[in-house]
């Protein structure tokens, strides 16, 4: 197994003035120093979100974000957030046909930045409306997924479904729910995510970890509050058991809300490596 760290393009460092908006230059230069930072204390990836390479960035942003990734010398593993929450995917709303113009151009960029894995949680796109039937949604997300794990594989990308709790989608709230979906669909470029901060907030037990088997294409984790790991009570260990149980050796990215970004990586670095056994 892996550690990653996920990250954004924006205002992430700790001296970043909130009240300003930086340039791209600025932006640059702060993902730059957080790369190495990164690379320095032990991390194997980072995973960044699908809005720092998707249809809104121009070719030469793009481009630049690549040569910062290649400077660092630690590689970009995988994505998270790939829907924005403007474009639906369930309800009267949605449209197959600019989530399919969206999805070629999002998934093209990440293969080329080097990433195999795109998570689809991406909770306000695939949040079913109140007065639309759970029946239809289920058929629009199946769509949906299947013509992103059809571009995913054309890419040599795989898509990996993201469980989210009841506080930020109303689909797809458990693993075993998603693990469930993604047997359904049965395409090979298409697996489920375990997130142990969203196992743990709907109370489901690490056998759905087991039952995902080889379906497991990438893991989250975070401790008590969404914080770093090793700073709250959450069953890393366990979690990590799990893992080893069924053969996992993919990515393990820390996603969590930081204090100190600097100190606290750290830590959560040193504290996964331990569990996985790099240290």
């Amino acid at each position: 197994m892996k550690i990653g760290c996920c990250v954004t393009f924006g205002t992430f460092m700790p001296e970043a003035k909130k009240e300003s908006t930086p340039s791209h230059a600025e932006r640059l230069e702060r993902l730059r120093r957080m790369l190495c930072h990164l690379r320095d204390v032990g991390y194997n990836f980072v995973e960044f979100t699908v809005g720092m390479v998707d249809e809104s960035v121009s070719d030469e942003e793009y481009e630049a974000t690549r040569s910062v990734v290649s400077d660092c010398g630690i590689p970009v593993a995988a994505f998270n957030c790939f829907i924005p929450g403007r474009l639906k995917i369930t309800g009267p709303s949605a449209s197959p046909e600019a989530l399919r113009s969206y999805v070629g151009i999002a998934l093209e960029r990440v293969a080329r930045i080097g990433a195999s894995v795109v998570v689809f949680g991406s909770g306000a796109a695939r949040r079913v409306p109140d007065d639309w039937p759970m029946d239809a949604a289920k058929k629009q997300i199946m769509e949906f997924i299947e013509m992103a794990g059809e571009t995913a594989a054309a890419n040599g990308v795989r898509i990996a479904l993201e469980h989210l709790n009841r506080r930020e989608t109303n689909f797809g709230n458990t693993l075993a729910s998603l693990t469930e979906l993604t047997r359904e669909i049965n395409l090979p470029s298409v697996g489920v995510l375990a997130d142990l901060y969203h196992l743990d907030l709907e109370g489901e037990g690490l056998a759905s970890v087991r039952d995902a088997g080889g379906l497991l294409t990438h893991t989250h984790v975070a401790d008590t509050n969404r914080l770093y790991p090793g700073s709250g009570s959450s069953d890393l260990a366990g979690f990590v058991g799990a893992l080893r149980e069924i053969g996992y050796d993919g990515g393990i990215s820390v996603e969590c809300v930081w204090g100190d970004f600097i100190a606290e990586s750290a830590k959560a670095a040193s504290v996964l490596k331990s569990l996985i056994g790099q240290a």
